[in-house]
């Protein structure tokens, strides 16, 4: 059995090769070129390289769900986190932070806050990532303050989140402070250079996510199998 590092290992390759295929094809005349190019292109939504960004984040999802099934005294904060992450996977598939925060910004901020004719015009970062972190840091505050889970592993949680708002928030609105006379010309096929580092690092916390949550689940099992004998020995089901 492969130990959650490995794991990492593996999921940190992927995150990579991801990026790489696109830069080849992006770059390489190959059979079917654009359809490769509009699959794999980590700056368009609604194809393969989005589906793998939200698939990571509903496997950490589901990995919590095991930690709050098995647990029988603690769930809600196992709970709380499988929701978080379900809605980060939910948002990367459905773009629901760029349709909504398109929507809002014309209403509230009609002029925009975002620095305009830039790849990373969006108002969204302004708008919906101070509540998404004060929100997250909440929970990992409670979780951390109740020691659901090991110290170690409420790190890991708390680097993967780090990551991953660094990639989908933080160079999301460095790349509006860019100089783009220079930038414009560092792109891979359709995409900037600056956006697919973006999408790397944003895809390089998913991975960490998925590794916390492989250390929750061998924290929860002992647990499990210690709730399940007392169950037995009492002559209760679990």
């Amino acid at each position: 059995m492969l130990s959650p590092k490995q794991y990492l290992i593996i999921l940190i390759v992927a995150d990579v090769v991801m990026i790489g295929v696109f830069i080849v094809v992006a770059n390489v005349h190959v059979p079917l070129q654009p359809n490769l190019i509009r699959q794999f292109n980590p700056d368009a939504e609604g194809n393969l390289a989005s589906w793998y960004a939200s698939s990571e984040l509903l496997t950490a999802a589901l990995m919590i769900g095991v930690v709050a099934a098995v647990n029988e005294y603690k769930k809600l904060a196992p709970i709380l986190l499988a929701l978080i992450l379900f809605a980060l996977s939910a948002d990367e598939a459905a773009q629901i932070h760029e349709e909504l925060g398109l929507a809002i910004s014309l209403v509230v901020t009609p002029k925009g806050i975002a620095i305009p004719e830039t790849p990373s015009a969006h108002d969204w970062p302004y708008l919906f990532a101070p509540p998404a972190l004060l929100l997250i840091s909440a929970v990992m505050f409670w979780i951390k303050r109740n020691g659901f889970f090991e110290r170690r592993t409420w790190a890991r949680f708390v680097l993967g989140f780090a990551i991953l708002f660094a990639g989908a928030v933080g160079a999301e609105i460095v790349e509006q402070y860019l100089n783009w006379e220079i930038w414009k010309y560092a792109w891979v096929g359709p995409a900037p250079t600056a956006t697919l580092l973006e999408e790397l690092v944003e895809n390089f916390g998913n991975s960490l996510l998925i590794w916390a949550s492989a250390y929750a689940i061998i924290e929860a099992l002992p647990v499990y199998a210690a709730t399940s004998k007392q169950s037995g020995s009492s002559g209760k089901g679990i």
